[in-house]
């Protein structure tokens, strides 16, 4: 019976939803092509326990359209991390990102995203202030920076230990003069710099299915998706959401690869 609603499901962009008979939801799910998607779970022939295990459970599916494929992206990470789905291990946990910014004496210093100004430019996202610092101290090895000019390593007199392994160039210790550093260490931050948001305000980005009439208005500010509407009147209000990774990056790739239609909002 399941498998019969399934050739039911339109040919369209979207988000899938599948629901156990005392109408859990199980697992959350996008697609160019719902119909194609959703009927790929039920003929999948290298399945593992656990995928098996979801559509043993899936008593009834329910479905969401988009305009397009950006669409279905947006709202399937915001999504699993609203509703949290049985099955959706990647996306679901909406927990704190850190990310680094460089202070007044350039000393990376690290925050929560949430806490970074607008005009400042941060580096890296983090699931851990662990994550974080085991991030720079890479860095640091790649680009022979100094860990205790840069606050990682706590000696207080002669020069670090990446000197004596010859991975510091002596910042430490006068060996290398600060600014030399410092400038490495700059040229080193902007190649993984988060991209500042270019906008004044909250734009949306406009997206169509003119097959299906169908065009909808992706609100996004500060890299936070605020949702979907059918009409700018409609456009939502209220304090932005948390940061996420994902929209932030697929909003990033979706910006780099394609030419969309935006208007900035006032």
């Amino acid at each position: 019976m399941i498998l019969e609603c399934c050739y039911t499901l339109p040919e369209r962009p979207g988000v899938y939803y599948f629901y156990d008979e005392k109408n859990t939801l199980l697992y959350i799910g996008k697609s160019k092509n719902i119909r194609k998607r959703v009927l790929s779970h039920f003929y999948h022939h290298d399945e593992t326990k656990r995928h098996a295990d979801l559509i043993k459970q899936t008593a009834h599916i329910d479905f969401t359209c988009t305009a397009g494929e950006l669409g279905a992206l947006l709202l399937e990470s915001a999504e699993i991390k609203l509703r949290q789905p049985i099955y959706n291990r990647r996306l679901r946990k909406h927990q704190n990102l850190y990310s680094w910014v460089l202070n007044d004496e350039l000393i990376p210093v690290l925050h929560r995203v949430d806490d970074i100004a607008d005009d400042k430019i941060s580096v890296g996202l983090y699931q851990s202030p662990v994550r974080a610092k085991q991030w720079l101290l890479k860095l640091a090895e790649k680009n022979v920076l100094c860990a205790k000019v840069l606050e990682l390593e706590s000696t207080h007199r002669g020069c670090c230990f990446n000197y004596q392994l010859k991975r510091c160039r002596g910042a430490c210790c006068g060996n290398e003069t600060l600014a030399s550093h410092n400038q490495r260490l700059v040229k080193a931050f902007e190649s993984y710099a988060l991209i500042a948001w270019p906008w004044q305000s909250a734009i949306a980005i406009v997206e169509e299915d003119p097959q299906h009439q169908c065009k909808a208005f992706h609100i996004i500010n500060q890299w936070r998706y605020l949702g979907s509407v059918s009409h700018l009147h409609d456009t939502p209000t209220g304090p932005l959401p948390r940061f996420s990774r994902d929209s932030y990056q697929i909003l990033i790739r979706y910006l780099q690869y394609e030419k969309p239609n935006i208007l900035e909002l006032t």
